[in-house]
């Protein structure tokens, strides 16, 4: 466990802006051999009608065997695990898990994975991808099923109050069908040589002990959908 210059995560979403000159290697980091990483984010949703948006931040363990642990810390803890084979869970701070069926999260959920491991030939199966003036990337929804849950998504570079780039780091906006807008800014500060550092790293990280992390390494039973 030690800590990163910007190479998996950064890699992945900032090579999909025009400056990354690898022509056809929008997602390098598929090549890359530190797939297993993680760092602190912060969350920004806004909603129609609320004068104030609501902000949370935590820590994200990825690991491209398995997955991704999404740890909210404050103001409330909540832990969302998202593993490659499409499940997702909602682990309480309790230890108790349940599965998240609802079509947001859904679409979320997939975009986020989707974007962290680099899963390029995904990206482009489900959006219609564009560079913008600005050097941010839009993404637009193919698939009916993200239609319905998304407008768009934005990515750009995570930049510091002055203007220049903070390395390393990005910034994903997602505005949803309903005109809400998640604004998620994550940095890659750890890499792990193996996935049962991983593990530890996780067990040390989580007050719901080690029922996220068990699920994320499939060593847990899965718990029942919510109605």
């Amino acid at each position: 466990m030690t800590p990163s210059p910007p190479h998996a995560l950064l890699t992945a979403l900032l090579c999909l802006l025009p400056w990354c000159g690898a022509a056809g290697r929008e997602l390098a980091v598929l090549d890359n051999p530190d797939c297993r990483f993680g760092g602190a984010f912060e969350q920004e949703k806004s909603i129609p009608g609320l004068d104030q948006a609501l902000v949370s931040s935590g820590y994200y363990l990825f690991d491209c065997d398995a997955g991704i642990v999404w740890a909210t810390r404050d103001p409330l803890p909540e832990t969302l695990v998202m593993t490659l084979d499409g499940r997702q869970y909602a682990v309480a701070p309790d230890g108790a898990a349940t599965q998240r069926p609802g079509k947001l999260q859904s679409a979320i959920g997939d975009l986020m994975l989707a974007m962290i491991s680099g899963d390029e030939e995904r990206l482009r199966e489900d959006f219609e991808l564009s560079a913008n003036d600005d050097e941010s990337l839009h993404m637009a929804p193919r698939s009916r099923r993200l239609r319905r849950a998304l407008d768009h998504v934005l990515l750009r570079r995570l930049a510091t109050d002055d203007g220049m780039d903070e390395t390393p780091g990005v910034t994903v906006e997602i505005v949803t069908r309903d005109q809400q807008v998640i604004l998620v800014r994550a940095q890659q500060e750890e890499v792990f040589a193996t996935s049962e550092l991983l593990g530890q790293r996780c067990a040390e990280l989580l007050d719901a002990g080690t029922q996220a992390c068990r699920l994320l390494a499939g060593d847990a039973e899965q718990p029942a959908a919510t109605p």
